[in-house]
């Protein structure tokens, strides 16, 4: 803070406040600097790689910022950059209600603030999950960012990076992409030895090194999330508890169907299970619950890669609802603007609610199935391989 301009940024070329670095460092007399968190007199310094910070001239053990390595200073100066290159506004050190972000990111439009956290020292999974439960408190997102393999790496929304030759910040680890893989046959999986359909073998690997300024860029367009893997998770991840990977909503939706395809073959494996205890020959899940799961999957990922090129936002899914008729509810710009595959029994109960979203079948057939339950003037589309028009320009 300086005391005739204002707060400085050592980050920014005008330092946030219309002056030079030269007008603060190594000047006579002394520029008026304090530190913002504990008012204790600070002066502008250079480090042997030309990184420009701040010191106390005097150590204060009850600053915010006491211990701070030069490395810490360098990797927050860094984010700094990377997020402004991404398009995101950066300030470093703001404080909220019981938090403090290294380098706090906004929107440029929307207002959306992400946190980026710098944590070189050890620190437990405990804390870092508090630190984040007070910040979405406040509305604020975080992504924790860090150049040595800690034990919580991907216990928390996280990033491992590394410097490539040119000095470019490079994500080696805390990002995932989901392959997936499906017996030839899906109503009957080759991989079981019970007869069944296929609950999806695909599985998550990670993403080779992709520069920070991807990622910060990715998170700005609300394409990339942080998700806690449920399906197909690498071993060692699973057994360390390091589930949580930044990832995409085409990926996220991949993964989904995968779910609900296991969920499927897993009561349909449970029933027949209990049929031969019984002594009874096995009978399959009943087929129109099935049908309405696997297709729910379906048009979900159809709805994750169309969504962002028709609208402009990312779609987000909820599991089926008793209030959305046992369909899957996808939510627009925090909204929900459709349901995927509704049970036509379930829909007199909420017509109201279904009035204000677009229903989505995958066939002709059941457009005319689920208008004979619908209310008049319902909305329904149909959304498959061929048909992709998701019908979200009009509706209140």
């Amino acid at each position: 803070m300086h005391a005739d301009l204002g707060p400085v940024d050592a980050t920014l070329p005008d330092l946030r406040c219309g002056a030079r670095w030269e007008d603060i460092h190594r000047v006579r007399p002394r520029a008026p600097l304090t530190c913002p968190g504990c008012t204790g007199a600070v002066r502008a310094k250079r480090s042997p790689k030309k990184l420009r910070f701040f010191a106390h001239d005097v150590v204060t053990p009850d600053c915010p910022h006491h211990g701070e390595s030069l490395a810490h200073h360098l990797l927050k100066a860094e984010l700094a950059g990377a997020a402004r290159e991404a398009g995101w506004v950066c300030a470093l050190e703001v404080a909220g209600h019981g938090w403090r972000a290294d380098v706090l990111s906004t929107h440029p439009t929307q207002g959306r603030p992400l946190a980026w956290e710098a944590q070189l020292a050890a620190i437990t999974i405990e804390d870092v999950e508090e630190r984040g439960r007070r910040m979405r408190e406040d509305g604020v997102g975080v992504c924790w960012v860090s150049d040595r393999s800690l034990p919580w790496l991907g216990q928390a929304p996280s990033i491992r990076v590394e410097r490539a030759d040119d000095g470019t910040l490079m994500i080696i680890d805390g990002l995932a992409r989901f392959v997936s893989s499906w017996c030839p046959k899906r109503h009957k999986c080759s991989h079981l030895a019970a007869v069944g359909p296929c609950p999806g073998h695909g599985h998550w690997e990670p993403v080779e090194p992709l520069p920070l300024v991807r990622l910060a860029a990715a998170i700005r367009d609300d394409t990339t999330r942080p998700l806690r893997l449920r399906s197909g998770v690498h071993q060692a991840w699973r057994e360390q508890d390091r589930v949580v990977r930044w990832t995409t909503a085409a990926y996220a939706a991949l993964e989904a169907e995968q779910v609900a395809a296991t969920e499927v073959a897993e009561a349909a494996q449970a029933a027949a299970l209990a049929a031969y205890r019984r002594g009874l020959p096995p009978a399959p899940p009943p087929p129109d619950v099935r049908r309405r799961r696997l297709h729910q999957a379906g048009i979900a990922q159809l709805v994750a890669e169309e969504a962002p090129r028709q609208t402009g936002e990312p779609a987000v899914f909820d599991p089926p609802q008793a209030r959305w008729a046992w369909g899957v509810p996808v939510s627009i710009g925090g909204r929900v603007r459709a349901v995927i595959c509704p049970d036509p029994t379930a829909v007199p109960a909420v017509l109201d609610r279904l009035a204000s979203v677009v229903l989505y079948v995958p066939a002709d057939k059941d457009v005319d199935v689920l208008a004979g339950h619908a209310a008049p003037g319902q909305r329904i589309a149909v959304v498959n391989g061929q048909r992709r028009d998701l019908q979200l320009g009009g509706g209140p």
